[in-house]
């Protein structure tokens, strides 16, 4: 997925299925089985400290109604220059957002 697409998956079903694939490696099945990453604090928690586990620092901002969120890769603890974020108007559509956008980057992929 590039990272337009990323960007203009819309939070609820469709972000949360991406998100369950791509961190979690959540078999395709039906929607009502998957985890609400992109619209709860439970799933908002999950999708954080599965990308600490990665070796990413994870930063949030809100400003003027819209939520910016961040994940840094860490080597050696320490930030190693390679971020992505993305800005939305609630924190658990950005953290989703920007955790793909992270992984997208990994893989060469510019944010």
């Amino acid at each position: 997925m590039t990272p337009d697409e990323i960007r203009k998956l819309a939070p609820g079903p469709e972000l949360d299925r991406v998100v369950g694939e791509t961190l979690f490696a959540c078999e395709p099945g039906p929607l009502a089985r998957l985890q609400r990453y992109s619209t709860t604090w439970a799933g908002l928690g999950l999708v954080v400290e599965e990308m600490r586990r990665r070796s990413f620092a994870f930063g949030c901002q809100e400003h003027e109604a819209c939520w910016r969120a961040t994940f840094e890769h860490l080597t050696d603890g320490l930030p190693d220059g390679r971020a992505a974020g993305t800005r939305a108007p609630t924190l658990f559509e950005a953290v989703c957002r920007a955790a793909l956008l992270a992984l997208a980057a990994q893989k060469g992929q510019q944010p």
